[in-house]
């Protein structure tokens, strides 16, 4: 999932989380985007998107939520309840892939 600034391209800034994902050992099953100048301070997006994200993430069946861009931990806590889910933001994910190699 990424908030996208206006007038840049999506994919762009998603292909960089998608191979931080195979690197991780995570395959990705979707995508979810929203272009916004800021990212909604109490849930990241916007509550439309929230609620499409919602059935997006139900209907693939997947295990994380990977954001592509940093998560205030309020942020964090209201998409892990609202999607009952555990959510990895960019900087968490790239800690994971370093303690992986690590071992």
């Amino acid at each position: 999932m990424a908030v996208v600034a206006p007038g840049i391209e999506a994919d762009e800034e998603l292909a960089e989380l998608r191979e931080l994902a195979r690197t991780a050992g995570v395959v990705p099953v979707g995508e979810v985007s929203q272009h916004r100048s800021h990212p909604d301070p109490r849930t990241y997006v916007g509550k439309g998107k929230l609620e499409e994200l919602k059935t997006a993430y139900a209907d693939a069946r997947a295990d994380v939520l990977l954001v592509d861009g940093e998560l205030q931990p309020v942020q964090q806590r209201r998409l892990e309840n609202e999607l009952s889910a555990r959510v990895v933001d960019r900087t968490q994910l790239i800690l994971d892939i370093f303690a992986q190699h690590a071992r």
